[in-house]
């Protein structure tokens, strides 16, 4: 299960999202399909939930979804604004 740390926050903006680590002060701005995968995470769900909550949303291949949001979970693990294990 993935899901943001009990610390991170999401603020919404007309272009976006900023998640803030308010432990250490860093902000994480995201597009709006980083929101929607972001906006998932409060539901604790499995790379395929996220894939397809992107595919539901969005004109993208499923492949392609895929490949997107491993990269963003990878990149926000890596900056320390979620936990779990990415399949």
């Amino acid at each position: 299960m993935l899901r943001l740390k009990p610390w991170v926050t999401m603020s919404t903006n007309d272009e976006g999202a900023l998640l803030l680590d308010s432990r250490r002060g860093v902000y994480w701005h995201l597009d709006p399909v980083g929101v929607s995968v972001a906006e998932a995470l409060e539901r604790e769900p499995s790379l395929d939930d996220l894939v397809q909550a992107v595919t539901a949303e969005f004109d993208v291949d499923a492949n392609v979804a895929k490949r997107d949001v491993r990269r963003l979970l990878k990149d926000l693990k890596k900056a320390r604004l979620i936990e779990g294990r990415i399949a």
